[in-house]
């Protein structure tokens, strides 16, 4: 990675499809695992990252505490997460979408409290979902030539992957649109990407763990409802290809959202009512525990005789 400050680029977004794959190579050699949301446009995506960095930056956990790294290729995602944090606050308006053909890297580093437990190393890719969404057949068949030099360099060595699928528990309907068009959309999205990655990256699914999250859980009312039965029902074309692999199943919530419609203009406004801290934690610890196999609140053999 550039370490002359003089020649550094402001950011990853300057440089050409060679130096990214270059860069996205060194982050083994650093010892970085690199996890990718992978969100399509309404999903939640820019939200779900807006509240796990928020609570990195902000919330003190008994367990660890998470550093943001700063220099380069973190730098540009250093400025866009305090972005996303001054946004992200109760009664704040919500962080809009990632801008199309931009990237952002967000290096953290978990620390946890136990001395045993090792430093976790981590770094965030963020894509616009209407640049993921451009892998559909429909819209174009194939990713930017930024998002494939990506792709080249972490499978140039194998790199440690983790593509997080965030999908919206009710996703918004387009006009004239069903509901239930409205899932098989999101479904069709998804199963295009992992057919994708089968087809034209198979050594980079091969080395890749998946998180399937389950946005906007809080509008289930459904108590016995499990992430995994969700996704069966209504993505039955990302469980067919996913159910034989390793997956981690999750739900999460921001928080509660208010909004209100505006009469003059037919806008909606939108901002945090209450924000929830469970859900990025939970995030945090497990995510932790799939990249290390260790648990941040795992006890010893001493504290398991006396609890």
């Amino acid at each position: 990675m550039t370490n002359n400050f003089l020649d550094e680029p402001q950011n990853v977004n300057e440089l050409g499809g060679h130096e990214i794959a270059t860069e996205f190579s060194n982050l083994k050699a650093l010892d970085y695992v690199t996890v990718i949301p992978i969100g399509f446009p309404n999903a939640g995506k820019t939200l779900w990252l807006a509240s796990i960095l928020s609570y990195a930056k902000n919330t003190t956990s008994p367990l660890f505490s998470i550093t943001r790294q700063r220099q380069f290729p973190f730098n540009g995602g250093f400025r866009v997460a305090d972005e996303l944090d001054n946004n992200f606050k109760r009664g704040g308006n919500l962080p809009g979408r990632t801008i199309t053909g931009t990237l952002d890297i967000f290096g953290l580093n978990i620390l946890p409290t136990k001395e045993k437990l090792k430093k976790l190393n981590l770094a965030f890719l963020d894509l616009a979902g209407e640049d993921i969404q451009k892998i559909r057949t429909s819209v174009r068949g194939d990713f930017s030539s930024k998002i494939k030099a990506i792709f080249n360099g972490l499978g140039i060595d194998k790199s440690p992957i983790i593509f997080v699928l965030i999908t919206p528990f009710a996703p918004p309907a387009k006009k004239g649109q069903s509901i239930s068009d409205a899932h098989k959309d999101e479904d069709s999205l998804h199963s295009d990407f992992l057919n994708y990655l089968q087809v034209d990256e198979p050594e980079l699914m091969k080395h890749s763990k998946f998180f399937i999250v389950v946005s906007q859980w809080d509008k289930n009312t459904d108590q016995k409802l499990s992430v995994e039965n969700f996704i069966k029902n209504n993505r039955p074309s990302l469980y067919s290809i996913v159910k034989n692999v390793s997956v981690i199943w999750g739900n999460y919530s921001i928080g509660k959202i208010l909004e209100t419609y505006n009469e003059s203009d037919g806008t909606i406004n939108a901002n945090l009512a209450t924000i929830d801290k469970v859900s990025p934690e939970r995030f945090w610890k497990k995510i932790y525990q799939v990249c290390t196999g260790r648990e941040l609140d795992e006890k010893t053999w001493w504290e398991k005789l006396f609890s």
